[in-house]
């Protein structure tokens, strides 16, 4: 009886100590996880970060040294040059463009175009460095979309609003960055400033390349896998509401964009169909405040 009973203490302490062992396990695979989904998205803060910075930052060298590259031109032409082209490409190359986007050919695209559009501002003549700006201007809008749709290939959502900030935080401190690093070029002479400066482009394809990890690559599926995101759902695309406050007459007809479930392809008329409230709502109100003011 005895050594039964010692048998039962030993088996009772070989199963708690089992249970202690696995929660131990759990608990350092639980740790695990945690440290590769912090690292995962350091390193996706960095590389949007670095991309809305080098993107926009030649936009503010354009503006700090147009007095230097175009000082005989009207400053609104020199605005236009730089302004107009970037609009463009935010506004009509989302509904024209079809199909799947190629990020690393884009990426590629824009470094070429802002590359080619700073040489072309080392040439005397006029026309070549309005053309130049265009090009410049062009490239940092196109961009500036490229790096926003492919926020939205991350999943979990969060990683997605985590990742805009950063990219938000890039944009922000191109300004500072552009108009100080020309402030210090200038004084070595504006064709080896803008010499320079013309090789901040190929940042964008060496962070493509060596530093993000892509929405495709094995460490973004399988945080992804680890972290799955509740509040997504399997439903077809639903149209964004206008406003909350004011519901939908009844005998309103409701639109449906054509697009079966799991599908991200939208024709240029449903495109329209879901921006055209918005723009009326929210973005006509604001140019006519901008320019009021």
């Amino acid at each position: 009886m005895p050594l039964d009973h010692e048998r039962v203490e030993l088996r009772h302490l070989m199963s708690g100590n089992q249970a202690e062992s696995n929660e131990v396990e759990g608990n350092v695979k639980d740790e695990d996880v945690l440290m590769e989904s912090k690292q995962f998205r350091r390193v996706l803060a960095a590389s949007f970060f670095l991309f809305g910075l080098v993107n926009n930052v030649l936009y503010v060298i354009i503006l700090s040294a147009a007095l230097d590259l175009v000082a005989s031109v009207p400053k609104g032409v020199v605005l236009f040059c730089n302004i107009a082209p970037s609009l463009t490409a935010k506004v009509a190359w989302p509904y024209l463009l079809r199909g799947e986007i190629r990020y690393a050919r884009r990426i590629i695209g824009c470094c070429t175009l802002s590359f080619l559009g700073m040489l072309a501002r080392l040439v005397d003549s006029l026309f070549m460095r309005l053309l130049g700006i265009c090009c410049a201007s062009f490239s940092c809008g196109l961009g500036e979309i490229t790096f926003l749709q492919l926020l939205t290939r991350y999943k979990p959502r969060s990683v997605s609003n985590h990742c805009v900030g950063y990219f938000a935080s890039g944009t922000g401190a191109a300004g500072l960055v552009g108009a100080g690093l020309w402030w210090l070029l200038r004084r070595i002479g504006v064709r080896t400033g803008i010499l320079i400066c013309s090789c901040l482009p190929f940042a964008l394809p060496l962070v493509w390349f060596m530093l993000l990890a892509r929405p495709d690559s094995p460490r973004a599926i399988k945080h992804a896998e680890q972290h799955p995101d509740t509040d997504d759902s399997e439903v077809a695309y639903s149209s964004i509401p206008i406003a909350d406050e004011e519901p939908l007459d009844e005998a309103e007809p409701t639109y449906t964009p054509s697009v079966n479930p799991g599908s991200s392809s939208l024709s240029l008329a449903d495109k329209w169909m879901i921006v055209s409230p918005l723009l009326i709502r929210y973005m006509l109100p604001l140019c006519k405040c901008i320019i009021t003011s």
